[in-house]
């Protein structure tokens, strides 16, 4: 109360500022709770080389969506058993999981990565739908594709290169039976 509005912007010398109120306007200040509780759904992840089509042994270099790995980053989301599914390192013996999704801390819902190669995975995302709490290595681990547009492909008189669709005019429609 004894603080005159500024009329320029204030410098805090490299000092905290402690015991905000939680903002509730666009215009107010949010607290670090605020957001962290915003940024928590997000658990983003290293790329993986790969992402499994199917149940795989988990130990042993492998064709795995049309690329054999050596030491890769591979998404396993096709066990059978289900709580195996996670982030691992393959090997020539037997894989481990990630250094950055082996805990339960680091394996929460929401926790997403990007596979850059393979046949039917490459250039997708896939996220971990499974709800928290989660413990690595009891919990059913379920992940979904949630990005693949760089799969698309143009169909009857569309192109695509790139990020441009483009529509081939030379291509004709019969007006009598096409539908609405």
């Amino acid at each position: 109360s004894n603080m005159t509005a500024p009329t320029a912007s204030v410098a805090f010398n490299s000092q905290k500022l402690t015991g905000l109120a939680a903002g509730v306007a666009d215009t107010d200040a949010a607290t670090k709770g605020q957001v962290d509780a915003a940024q928590a759904g997000l658990d983003a992840k290293d790329a993986c080389r790969v992402a499994t089509t199917a149940n795989i042994t988990l130990s042993g270099e492998q064709s795995i969506d049309g690329v054999t790995t050596t030491t890769d980053r591979v998404l396993v989301k096709n066990q059978s058993t289900a709580s195996q599914n996670g982030i691992y390192v393959s090997a020539s013996g037997a894989w481990a999981r990630s250094t950055d999704a082996d805990a339960n801390a680091e394996v929460t819902s929401g926790l997403y990565t990007f596979i850059t190669e393979g046949t039917a995975n490459g250039s997708t995302g896939f996220v971990l739908t499974t709800d928290d709490p989660i413990t690595v290595g009891t919990t059913a681990l379920t992940f979904s594709q949630f990005s693949g547009l760089a799969q698309l492909v143009g169909g009857t008189g569309i192109t695509k290169t790139g990020n441009t669709i483009s529509i081939d005019t030379s291509v004709t429609v019969d007006k009598t039976t096409a539908q609405t």
